[in-house]
This record gives structure tokens, C-alpha cells and sequence, in this order.
């Protein structure tokens, strides 16, 4: 049987309901009302994610994207990391409640969209393996796998994290690049040459951009980034 058909009949005999609201939900994972009230990101640079006035400052990229470029293509990161998403996310990523990234996966998916011609693999950012027998699972690469999926494109975890760094939360930008300094590595060339690096939240960039250099001397070409969400109140 067909599985768009097992699924509409899923749907049926098992009531789906919102993850944002808990109500019945016909939509889907996330019901139309929590979906439109979420915290979108209209215009953004396509460099960093940070909202922008308007779509065309969005294209040119912000006036810090203009004068330090990132060792990646583009961003998408479509919400801003807010109530009640931020919410969503930390009980993901600290409380084991791994069902919210399927949903959240999709849901960038479909952000992703066209962009992602031309991208060859998906990678989620690594844990060290000490934080992932910690939390029981990756929520990056929980994220990765419904997009991947989605966008037809194998999932690759050809990239470990090799020293086990304090979290990143509560640090300055200069900080989060030494604490993350040499952190990533291969342990072959990339057998492809352009990928999607995925993430869950964007802060400062640091994570990404050390992950992109990595990768670069990998021998991967182009590179873009995606996240589910943007925080605002740091800087790119």
C-alpha cells in the first residue's frame, strides 16, 4: 500500500494534534493558527538570516556580511528564536522530547525549498559523543532527516566533533570562536562537493562557520546553511 495512502488513513483513524497547542489538528503536526502565529522572519540577509528592512537590502546582504563574508553561501533560518518555538526547541533539546523535530524538520524543509539546487548532501552539525550519550540523540541531525527526506538528498555524518567544549550558551562572540576553535573534523575528503549544513538555532554564527571551514578543507565547494530559527538579539 502506498504510503501517502497509509498516511491519509493514519490521519483518520488516529487524530493528529497540534504540537504548539495540543488541539486536533488538521493541518498537520503544527494546526494553521500556532503555524501563522509562530515567529516568522520576513526579509533577512541571505548571508546571516538577521531580519532586514526589505527584500532588496535582503539580497545585497547586511552592511557586516558586506565587509567580513562567511565561509558559506547563504542562510535560511525562517523564525526568530522566540516564544513559542524557543520553547519548543529547548524541550527538544534538553528535556528529550525529540517529537518536535520532525515537524520543525519539515517545516524548514519547505523554507529550503529551491534554494537547495545544486546541493548534493545534508549535514547536521555533530555532538561530541559524551553530550549525545548525555541527551540520547542529535537534535541537529533529528532536524536533518525529515529535510533531507523532503529534498530527496542523502544525510551525512562524515564530520565528527573531536574535542568536547563547554556549551555555548551564556558566551561572547570571541568566546564561542575560541571555545569552538579546531573543534570539527574529517576523517576523509568529502565526497561531495556542495552540502547543507543543519542546525537548530543560530546565534552568533560561530558554530557554522567553524563547521564550513572544516568542510572547505574537505574539499567541499559550496556550502550553504539552515536553521530553524535565528536568534536576533546577537549579533551574526
Amino acid at each position: 500500500m502506498p504510503e501517502a495512502l497509509l498516511q491519509r488513513i493514519a490521519a483518520i483513524v488516529i487524530p493528529r494534534h497540534c504540537i504548539v497547542c495540543g488541539l486536533q489538528s488538521a493541518a498537520g503536526a503544527i494546526c494553521s493558527g500556532c503555524f501563522a502565529d509562530l515567529p516568522w522572519i520576513g526579509s533577512a540577509c541571505r548571508y546571516c538570516a538577521m531580519p532586514l528592512a526589505n527584500a532588496k537590502a535582503a539580497q545585497l546582504g547586511c552592511g557586516r556580511c558586506q565587509r567580513q563574508p562567511w565561509p558559506f553561501d547563504f542562510v535560511v533560518a525562517p523564525l526568530r528564536y522566540a516564544f513559542p518555538l524557543s520553547a519548543m526547541l529547548k524541550a527538544c533539546k534538553y528535556q528529550h522530547r525529540a517529537f518536535y523535530a520532525p515537524a520543525l524538520g519539515a517545516l524548514l524543509a519547505s523554507r529550503v525549498g529551491e534554494r537547495a539546487a545544486g546541493i548534493e548532501a545534508v549535514v547536521p552539525v555533530p555532538l561530541h559523543w559524551r553530550r549525545h550519550r548525555q541527551r540520547g540523540f542529535n537534535q541537529a541531525a533529528e532536524l536533518a532527516r525529515p529535510l533531507a527526506r523532503r529534498l530527496g538528498l542523502p544525510l551525512w555524518q562524515g564530520v565528527r566533533r573531536v574535542r568536547h567544549s563547554p556549551p555555548q550558551s551564556g558566551l561572547t562572540e570571541q568566546q564561542r570562536r575560541q571555545n569552538l576553535s579546531n573543534v570539527f573534523a574529517t576523517s576523509a575528503r568529502s565526497p561531495w562537493r556542495s552540502v547543507l549544513i543543519v542546525d537548530d538555532v543560530i546565534t552568533t554564527g560561530t558554530t557554522v562557520r567553524e563547521l564550513a571551514v572544516t568542510l572547505r578543507r574537505a574539499g567541499v565547494r559550496k556550502i550553504a546553511v539552515a536553521a530553524v530559527a535565528r536568534a536576533v538579539a546577537g549579533r551574526a
